[in-house]
């Protein structure tokens, strides 16, 4: 269990820049 709560981790801590970087990409495309 303590693997998957560190996959979990990992992949909120790239998941926040990646999606702001999604919605910054959106208001210049938009």
């Amino acid at each position: 269990m303590d693997k998957i709560e560190a996959l979990l981790l990992s992949l909120g801590t790239v998941a926040g820049p990646l999606m702001t970087l999604v919605a910054m990409a959106m208001l210049i495309v938009g």
